[in-house]
């Protein structure tokens, strides 16, 4: 039983160092990349990303009553661009 117990408290640490290895070995995506396709985006008419599925559109407004800085204006405007509709916004002037 004490075999067990010393194998485990020793394995442990191993295990670890060997994950955190294997992560760092990973190849993950630099950041430098994903901002030049945005930025590739953006030049090229529509930073605004195409929503996945698509829905079908039955309306022509949205009425949102939301908090102050509760949604990005750049958020509301990308969505009327996807959309092709009027976001009317509201905002709570206090709790």
């Amino acid at each position: 039983m004490m075999v067990r117990k010393r194998f485990f408290w020793l394995g442990l640490p191993l295990m670890l160092v060997v994950s955190l290895v294997v992560a760092a070995c990973s190849g993950a995506v630099p950041a430098a990349e994903t901002t030049a396709g945005g930025e590739a985006a953006a030049e090229a008419g529509s930073a605004c990303p195409e929503p996945n599925p698509r829905v079908e559109v039955t309306s022509t407004e949205l009425n949102l009553f939301v908090w102050t800085e509760y949604i990005p204006q750049d958020t509301i405007d990308c969505f009327e661009e996807v959309y092709g509709i009027t976001v009317n916004k509201d905002e709570y002037s206090s709790n």
